[in-house]
Order: C-alpha cells, then sequence, then structure tokens
C-alpha cells in the first residue's frame, strides 16, 4: 500500500547523464518509469519525462515536463498515477543516488587563507553537503574537520581544471608510436570553498577526463548552492535581527579586506551574498 504521496526532491541530472534520443530513467525494469532527456533547443531543450517500456524493451516518452521544480513534480504526480508501486521503488532509488552524489571523496586540500587548525595541506579530504550545512572530513575518518552551516558559506566554486603529463616532455617527445597522449596523462579539477571567514582550495586528480569531471562536480555544486542561497534569503529576510546581523557581517568583511585576507572581487561577492544582491 503506498502512504507516501510527497514528491520526491528534484534530481539535477549532470550533463552527461542526458541522453538524447533515448530517456535516461531513474529505475529501470518497471513497465513505467520517470526520468530525463535532452532535447533539441527547437524542441524545447532537456526535459524531465515519463516512460514507457515497449514489447521490445524500448523506452518510449509518453510526457515531457519542463526541467524546472514545478516540471519534476508534474511528471512525479503522473508517474506516480500511472503506477504507484513503481514510484515507490523509484523513491527509494532516488534516496540512494542523493545519498551517494552528495558526498565527494577523496580531494586534496591545496590552501586555507587563513590558514586553520586542523586542515594539512596535502591531505585528502571528503567534502559532504547535508540538510544543515557543508562537512569537511579527512577521507576515512567518521570525524570531520570543520562544519560550516550554508549560512556561512559563500560559495562552492569550479576553479579550474587540466589536463597533466605523467612523463617529461623528454620522455614523451621519445614515446612509442602506439602509445597515445591521453595514456600519460592525467585531469585535475580544482574546487573552492568561500565561506565568510576563509578560502579553502582542493584538487582531485583523476586518469580519465570524465571521471568526476566539470560536469560531474557541477551535478554536486548545484544544490549546495541553492541550500546556501536560501539560507542566505532566509537569514536577510529575518527582519528582528537583520540590521544587527548586517552590520556585524560587513564589518566582518570589511576587516578581512583590511587585513589582507580577501580580495576586493571576493569582498563583492560576499556583499552581495550578505545584502541579498543576487
Amino acid at each position: 500500500m503506498v502512504t507516501d504521496l510527497s514528491v520526491p526532491e528534484a534530481p539535477s541530472p549532470v550533463p552527461e547523464d542526458m541522453w538524447s534520443g533515448t530517456p535516461n530513467v531513474v529505475l529501470d525494469g518497471e513497465r513505467y518509469a520517470v526520468g530525463w532527456q535532452r532535447f533539441p533547443d527547437a524542441k524545447g531543450g532537456p526535459a524531465y519525462v515519463t516512460a514507457r517500456r515497449s514489447a521490445l524493451g524500448g523506452r518510449r516518452v509518453i510526457g515531457r515536463y519542463p526541467l524546472t521544480a514545478d516540471g519534476w513534480a508534474r511528471a512525479w504526480a503522473e508517474f506516480a498515477r500511472l503506477d504507484p508501486g513503481a514510484a515507490e521503488k523509484t523513491r527509494a532509488a532516488l534516496a540512494r543516488i542523493r545519498a551517494a552524489r552528495s558526498t565527494l571523496v577523496g580531494l586534496v586540500l591545496s590552501a586555507v587563507d587563513p590558514p586553520a587548525e586542523g586542515f594539512a595541506v596535502g591531505q585528502a579530504y571528503d567534502l559532504r553537503y547535508g540538510e544543515d550545512g557543508l562537512r569537511i572530513a579527512r577521507s576515512g575518518s567518521p570525524e570531520a574537520a570543520a562544519e560550516f552551516r550554508y549560512a556561512d558559506v559563500a560559495a562552492v566554486q569550479l576553479t579550474g581544471f587540466e589536463r597533466l603529463l605523467a612523463v617529461s616532455k623528454f620522455d614523451l617527445f621519445f614515446r612509442p608510436a602506439w602509445i597515445q597522449l591521453d595514456d600519460v596523462s592525467y585531469y585535475r579539477t580544482h574546487l573552492r570553498v568561500q565561506t565568510v571567514d576563509r578560502t579553502i582550495d582542493f584538487w582531485h586528480e583523476a586518469s580519465a577526463p570524465d571521471s568526476l569531471s566539470p560536469g560531474s562536480f557541477g551535478g554536486w555544486i548545484e544544490p549546495v548552492n541553492r541550500a546556501i542561497r536560501a539560507a542566505w534569503l532566509s537569514a536577510a529576510a529575518d527582519e528582528d535581527g537583520r540590521t544587527e546581523w548586517l552590520v556585524s557581517e560587513l564589518s566582518r568583511l570589511a576587516e578581512r579586506l583590511d587585513h589582507g585576507t580577501l580580495t576586493r572581487s571576493d569582498l563583492e561577492l560576499l556583499r552581495a551574498r550578505v545584502t541579498g544582491g543576487y
């Protein structure tokens, strides 16, 4: 018996999960499914979809909805109406996907400005976002090195993506013809956590460009920044403590600029967040 009639949190598919020509569904194996698909811009662009499995096993789109929270709610309502049992199985699958995607594992700390106790440059860390904030812990450790409320984080940003060579240029010049450039390359994605009082930089290394690519990082970052924006707006909307809170935050930012621990561009970003100027 189906008891949960709520709409689960809308998934945010990354570009590599957005297929053309066929829907990418959350849970396969059932007659009806919900998912997403890339369509040409002339036909509305990417969308959430409901789909039905054919007798030959293929998927046919039977409903298309905007890639928005409202579009997801409409897609889910139609899917749950068509097959309540499959909807409950899909709800559980979405929870597993969210849990797996809420954590970035093995990011190497490259810098903390200003330096902070509990952080070691060169150490690998795991970043996890939850309902209330962002948690940073040494990889494999159950204890957090730091936890930040979303209201205390300005943004999480990708700051670079590069291909590096695992051999010297001399060795590369004399490499056998059958060794391809990709065989001696590795890739780094750079990530920055900007809190109200420090900047924390990480990099992640991969042997292939599609392993935790910028698109994959983007899928992790998007819900984090949504939560950050919601927290800042909520704090700014609290009229009872707004004036005191606003003066305190702006004063702290000005002090950091005076001490040289905050750049002018970061100051403007943080000031816009503090005052709600998105």
